[in-house]
């Protein structure tokens, strides 16, 4: 059996009582959708619209696209492999670090992956120097904005010149937009009106857009599980459409996100991004007081350097936190590693290399009892 990637969330039991490694909205789902799953018991009971007509009405309306440009799944990954299994890809460019699920899906389509590096002091968002890596010989383009594990933001002017470059090219452009509903002064930053665009062209010509977005964290709906996508070119909605298997979106999943969409959804998405900008802000500011070195970022989860036993011992405290060694592109160099080890002999501390790490933001309580937790082992060095 091949190995899963890790994504938070591994470390379950009664030991783990804050798991801070899963990054939900700490708001929970919203009312509108709790009260469509208790009220009719047959979304439960029967088969679901196989072609779940009525969402993506309502998608379409919501995101001023056609239908028939919406393709709906078990969560953005689901959306992800099977456009990845169905696109023909040969050769992708991939900003790393990112969403490691991007290179599994490329690597089991058999596609060779070209990886833009990005840099730390950029929040590991790519600047203008990727204008120069799309090039004919590519087939896509993977983005994820904002960005994962990081959370840092791409400009909207930025997505404008990409989208023209792919376009170009004749590089599909893939835009994973699934934490952008957290982020305060975002809409600018989405792909959607390049796609719009483009759709309106319907010229046939470049690579086509494709936006990817999800209600599983902004909805809370992760054991729902609900992705969408919206693609430029119908015919591309078309063939992902028929790569998944029948009943693609279950019945609770639909009445869920009907209810949300029904009840308008702004309204808790704008008190999730206030709460998440004050709360990140908070956090950031006292993990950098605790001498923590945090990553510029503005979606519902930190990335930070840390010693490489802070995970073990937050979780023999009940914390668990993500651990991202896996994410390529996310090493920390060896001059690092000798200067904070010798920072730390010098303060008196125990020497130790430096990881990074990535906290969701939370509830405020839980948020308090992590950063004290971590001020207890700072002390403790």
């Amino acid at each position: 059996m091949t190995e899963k990637n890790r994504h938070g969330g591994e470390l379950r039991g009664r030991d783990i009582r804050f798991d801070f490694s899963v990054n939900v909205n700490p708001l929970g789902m919203p009312e509108a959708a709790r009260t469509a799953l208790l009220s009719d018991w047959k979304i439960y009971e029967e088969y679901p619209d196989d072609g779940y007509k009525e969402l993506r009405e309502a998608l379409a309306a919501r995101f001023d696209v056609k239908k028939a440009q919406i393709v709906c799944g078990n969560g953005a990954s689901d959306l992800i492999y099977r456009l990845c299994l169905c696109g023909g890809f040969r050769k992708v460019l991939l900003p790393v670090p990112s969403f490691t699920e991007y290179q599994r899906a490329l690597e089991m389509a058999g596609c060779e992956i070209r990886y833009f590096y990005t840099e730390e002091h950029c929040g590991f968002v790519p600047d203008e120097k990727i204008l120069e890596a799309i090039t004919p010989d590519l087939d896509a383009l993977f983005l994820c904005n904002p960005g994962n594990p990081a959370g840092g933001l791409m400009s909207g002017e930025l997505m404008k010149k990409i989208s023209e470059r792919c376009r170009r090219a004749s590089v599909m452009l893939i835009s994973d937009e699934c934490f952008l509903d957290f982020v305060q002064g975002a809409e600018n930053a989405s792909a959607l009106g390049c796609l719009r665009e483009e759709a309106e062209k319907n010229s046939g010509e470049g690579g086509g857009i494709a936006v990817i977005r999800a209600f599983t964290k902004i909805f809370a709906m992760a054991g729902l599980r609900l992705g969408f996508a919206v693609f430029s070119s119908e015919e591309t909605a078309r063939k992902v459409y028929g790569w998944g298997a029948p009943w693609q979106v279950s019945g609770p999943a639909q009445a869920a996100a009907l209810a949300i969409l029904g009840a308008g959804g702004d309204f808790y998405i704008e008190k999730t991004k206030s709460y998440i900008a004050d709360q990140r802000f908070f956090m950031e500011g006292e993990l950098k007081k605790l001498g923590f070195s945090t990553v510029p970022g503005c979606a519902n989860y930190i990335l930070f350097r840390g010693p490489e036993d802070l995970g073990g011992r937050l979780a023999k405290r009940g914390f668990s936190i993500r651990d991202c060694s896996d994410y390529r592109g996310l090493k920390i160099d060896r001059e690092n590693m000798e200067r904070s080890a010798a920072a730390q002999k010098g303060a008196g501390g125990k020497t130790a290399g430096e990881r990074y790490y990535r906290i969701a933001v939370k509830k405020e309580r839980e948020n308090r009892l992590l950063l004290q937790e971590m001020e207890r082992y700072v002390k403790w060095l």
